[in-house]
């Protein structure tokens, strides 16, 4: 399947090009999208765990900073637009593709400790995969 379109590349996050497909297209190695902005393929390595996917629904998109935690942390006082700019924001590092079942267990826990050594990145950095 060739690469039909780009969530990354597309100016409107909108329909069936979400947060999660850009995330996951950004993310990803080898990644091929279809019509509908759909990352059908690719490989992925989590943070979290290292372990790498190619099954999309093996994965969840994760707020580093989970939505909970923030509104503990005053986006409570937030308005509902920045709210919402928090809960999708692609020009920081706040969203991950991670393993599901791990990013599930961790719940609305702070970030800490969560991270794997050397998995830090930089607003807009993809992942990188980790050392062997």
């Amino acid at each position: 399947m060739k690469r039909a379109r780009s969530c990354a590349a597309s100016s409107a996050i909108s329909g069936t090009c979400n947060t999660r497909e850009t995330v996951l297209e950004r993310d990803g190695e080898n990644v091929q999208t279809n019509d509908q902005y759909q990352a059908v393929s690719g490989t992925r390595t989590s943070p979290y765990d290292g372990a790498t996917w190619t099954q999309r629904d093996d994965l969840d998109i994760d707020h580093v900073v989970p939505l909970a935690q923030a509104w503990r942390s005053g986006a409570n006082a937030w308005t509902t637009a920045r709210r919402r700019q928090f809960a999708h924001d692609l020009t920081s590092s706040q969203l991950w593709t991670v393993t599901d079942n791990v990013n599930q267990a961790k719940g609305d826990k702070d970030p800490g400790g969560r991270i794997r050594r050397g998995h830090h990145r930089r607003a807009g950095e993809r992942q990188k995969r980790p050392r062997r």
